[in-house]
């Protein structure tokens, strides 16, 4: 049975966004409505529909372990546009008959499968609780939507950056599994999810297992045994050009919430630079070391944050 996972927020808030850490053999994308990704294309396999016999198909064809589906919630205001004109009341159970089988059929996926619903969010009728966006009462009457998934994350925006909540607020409907996530706030890059998901489960890598490289000697002859591959979250596309290379790494400890001390203690740890050396003093070609494995290195990190994690 394939893990299905929710992702809420309104728009603007880094739902497709946190898309852009995972490689093309990783992910395969159906894209509702057809927008363009808010990031340079990376080539995924994608599907442009909101036929649902369609998604079906695509999803079983492809061999991508994970999936997303991107704007879940226009699958139901679609057709209810292309039906606005019917009469009467059957229209809504239909529709929602229509996500909820989607659904479900996305559970009988292989075993090694994560479906991801991007769903954007509406106050409940009592406003008391944000929840998914549906048409109509019947889904909110007859099927708590979120009750169907075992994962709900939802995006947070506030000055320190994009985030997803991995626990309840109270006024949301947010869950995750015991001990998955390590805090209340994690960066919004869904592929660090799919990482925690699988780790978690037990689930295979979502693209090609790559062979083990040797690792990198770095100055003074010793090695930061990080045991990499590159699963950074800089790449190509990430717009670092014309910085420092403090400035470019810098940016990157930003994004993941890794402290200056933080880096330079592992860094100490492995007998690479003592922990005085500023970063800014540290080889260009160690900085781009970092830079590649900072997902292996964050681990490391938030392991001393937490031991006991």
């Amino acid at each position: 049975m394939a893990i299905v996972v929710m992702i809420l927020g309104e728009s603007g808030t880094g739902k497709s966004a946190s898309l852009r850490n995972f490689k093309p053999d990783e992910l395969a994308v159906v894209n509702v409505i057809g927008k363009p990704l808010p990031f340079r294309s990376k080539g995924f396999t994608t599907l442009n529909s909101d036929t649902y016999s369609d998604i079906r198909k695509f999803m079983n064809k492809t061999d991508r372990k994970s999936i997303v589906i991107d704007d879940a919630q226009y699958l139901m205001a679609n057709e209810f546009m292309r039906r606005a004109r019917e009469k009467g009341y059957e229209k809504f159970t239909e529709i929602g008959q229509n996500f909820w089988d989607l659904i479900n059929y996305c559970r009988k996926l292989d075993d090694e499968t994560i479906v991801y619903f991007l769903q954007h969010t509406e106050t409940s009728s009592d406003g008391s609780t944000t929840k998914a966006k549906t048409i109509g009462k019947m889904l909110d009457e007859k099927v708590t939507l979120e009750g169907m998934f075992s994962i709900v994350l939802k995006t947070v925006v506030d000055d320190d950056g994009y985030h997803f909540s991995t626990r309840n607020s109270g006024q949301d409907t947010v869950k995750s599994p015991v001990g998955m996530f390590e805090t209340d706030l994690i960066p919004n890059d869904l592929k660090l999810v799919d990482d925690h998901i699988r780790d978690y489960y037990d689930l295979k890598p979502s693209g090609p297992v790559q062979a083990q490289e040797d690792p990198i000697e770095e100055p003074g002859g010793k090695y930061l045994d990080i045991n990499a591959p590159h699963v950074g979250i800089v790449d190509d596309d990430t717009p670092l050009m014309g910085k420092t290379e403090y400035g470019r790494i810098k940016a990157v400890l930003n994004q993941k919430g890794i402290e200056d001390e933080e880096l330079r203690g592992v860094v100490a740890d492995k007998g690479i630079y003592p922990f005085e050396t500023p970063i800014s003093d540290y080889d260009p070609d160690f900085i781009d070391y970092l830079i590649e494995n900072i997902n292996k290195i964050y681990g490391a990190i938030v392991a001393k944050r937490d031991p006991l994690a």
